[in-house]
């Protein structure tokens, strides 16, 4: 039996990778979708928007910020940019999803497609008209502070550029909590 954030979580889905065969039922998408969806836990994951849960169906289930990005998306659906998306930011974009999936699993793959596709509709990726897609601000941020993290995990008597172990009252590790809406882009 699926609960009521797995369903919200499959519906999401859904909407940002439609099944091809138009199975409504959310037990048969995540059976068909599971490659796809375990990749998108791993981004979430690496994010800090979820967490491992083996009771889950997904393997996986949503923290509060990813739940609350997924309540503003209803609120506010995200719309293309007409500007054209910059080299430099869509690399940026291809390296954050290398350094969260791995190359081998990185866009144009179809599990790294679907990530991209599901962070499209979470706002988290700006997709542009005239092609490309870019981090937003919000992904930007979350990524930079899961990557510091991740740095001092690995090596916490590192001394970072100013001089100072990375802590959280560190002035270079910056959270985000709603201090920028998940519709801006760079």
């Amino acid at each position: 039996m699926l609960n009521d954030q797995t369903k919200l979580l499959i519906k999401v889905f859904q909407e940002a990778w439609p099944s091809p065969c138009d199975d409504p039922d959310p037990t048969n998408y995540v059976k068909g979708n599971r490659s796809y969806i375990k990749a998108a836990g791993r981004v979430f994951a690496y994010l800090g928007l979820a967490k491992s849960c083996k009771q889950s169906t997904l393997g996986w289930k949503p923290t509060e910020r990813l739940l609350d990005l997924i309540a503003e998306r209803k609120a506010l659906p995200s719309k293309p940019s007409a500007k054209p998306a910059s080299i430099m930011e869509a690399l940026t974009l291809d390296l954050m999803l290398d350094t969260m999936l791995g190359v081998e699993h990185s866009p144009p793959t179809p599990p790294g497609a679907f990530c991209c596709n599901v962070l499209i509709r979470l706002g988290l990726v700006v997709q542009h008209v005239h092609v490309g897609w870019t981090p937003s601000l919000v992904l930007l941020r979350l990524f930079a502070d899961a990557y510091d993290m991740q740095r001092y995990a690995s090596d916490p008597d590192a001394i970072y550029d100013n001089g100072s172990p990375l802590r959280t009252d560190n002035p270079h590790f910056s959270r985000i909590e709603g201090s920028v809406s998940p519709h801006e882009s760079l």
